[in-house]
């Protein structure tokens, strides 16, 4: 078993059930440093690439059974690499994870445009939870 950080669409119960037929474990609220969070180009999800002096938020899952890691696998598709990084945690601590990372060759994919999980929740979710099915 293994952390997952998580800064997108999954740090939503709905679609983390959606997509891992599963509820997502209790999530801690973390922060990436290092890296910065982006719109996909016409999606409405996200995408992190390195990036100095930047930090994502998000949280972790904690302990997911490998049986979910080949679904989250699918649901991320070709555009992400899952990749070890190390969190810091609301409560000052530092976590090992893993990430979905886009690889830099792949960054042209991101718009500059941030992304919001609020605004995800507001205007896309209920077409993803759709497309899930």
């Amino acid at each position: 078993m293994a952390s997952l950080f998580v800064y997108g669409t999954l740090m939503d119960a709905e679609v983390f059930f959606a997509v891992t037929g599963t509820a997502p474990p209790e999530a801690e609220k973390a922060l990436l440093r290092g890296f910065a969070r982006y719109r996909v180009r016409q999606a409405t999800y996200p995408g992190i690439l390195p990036c100095p002096g930047g930090q994502v938020e998000g949280v972790v899952l904690p302990d997911l059974p490998g049986a979910l890691w080949h679904r989250l696998d699918e649901f991320e598709g070709p555009l992400y690499e899952l990749r070890p990084v190390t969190v810091s945690t609301v409560g000052g601590s530092t976590a090992a994870a893993w990430a979905y990372i886009v690889p830099r060759h792949l960054g042209a994919q991101l718009s500059k445009e941030p992304w919001s999980l609020e605004r995800f929740r507001r205007e896309d979710k209920s077409a993803l939870l759709r497309a899930l099915g």
